[in-house]
């Protein structure tokens, strides 16, 4: 079990533990999280910290329906035909499904099971909460795919912007008992890897990697003894919101 003490404190304290990264620029994310852009711990999260909450312990984790709703504001998405929105639609709500099951697999299978993974709150847990507010096919799609997809592709000045894959989310862990938010996080990373078969590719292909690859980051997060700084993984390109 982990007091919500030493869960601020190891995994985010960066309002508490920001220590010397003068070098960084203004509003970087100097936490032990730093396998996210940004963390902010609430004023909620802080107090607990201070007060040490002894009484309250967490052994459990839930993981909340992956939220989608600001993917239709995406710029490209509004060029789409009425038919290809609705497969849009059904895409994103397959990605956020993956989303949870892909974070709830890693928790429960992290090395010592310091953490159940619930379908219920209690007072003994922490709910995870994810929002997916960024999903953008590959400038490749566009060039091979898109067409044979049904897809509208977008005017060359929109074209341009895209490079590799990218997906963005924001997120936030609350308490079970009480629902407070202690802790919000946000991050946005492109695709790791190169198209390989252009004839399965689909628009949103490439984050399913990067998904698994922050649940495992988050299970480390949340499991990390003491003073450990979980870092992003190097084999990843990273970009800021």
């Amino acid at each position: 079990m982990r007091s919500l003490s030493h869960f601020v404190l190891t995994a985010v304290g960066a309002a508490l533990l920001a220590g010397c990264a003068t070098d960084r620029p203004a509003g970087a994310n100097t936490s032990r999280a730093q396998f996210v852009d940004s963390v902010e711990v609430t004023k909620a999260g802080a107090a607990r910290v201070q007060n040490k909450a002894p009484s309250t312990t967490y052994s459990e984790v839930l993981v909340t329906a992956v939220s989608s709703p600001r993917l239709r504001q995406m710029s490209w998405w509004d060029l789409q035909n009425p038919q290809t929105k609705e497969q849009l639609k059904a895409d994103c709500a397959r990605v956020a499904a993956y989303m949870k099951s892909s974070f709830e697999k890693a928790i429960a299978a992290y090395p010592g099971n310091r953490f159940r993974v619930v379908q219920k709150a209690s007072p003994k847990t922490l709910r995870l909460d994810l929002s997916l507010v960024e999903l953008n096919p590959a400038k490749v799609f566009w060039n091979t795919a898109a067409s044979a997809a049904g897809f509208v592709i977008p005017g060359a000045g929109l074209a341009t912007v895209f490079g590799n894959g990218s997906i963005g989310l924001e997120g936030q862990m609350r308490d079970g008992r009480k629902g407070e938010v202690l802790v919000r996080f946000k991050h946005r990373e492109t695709d790791k890897f190169a198209l390989i078969n252009v004839g399965q590719y689909t628009w949103y292909h490439g984050s399913e990697g990067n998904i698994d690859d922050l649940a495992r980051k988050m299970a480390e997060w949340l499991n990390a003894p003491a003073g450990t700084v979980v870092n992003r993984s190097s084999r990843i390109k990273m970009t800021s919101f």
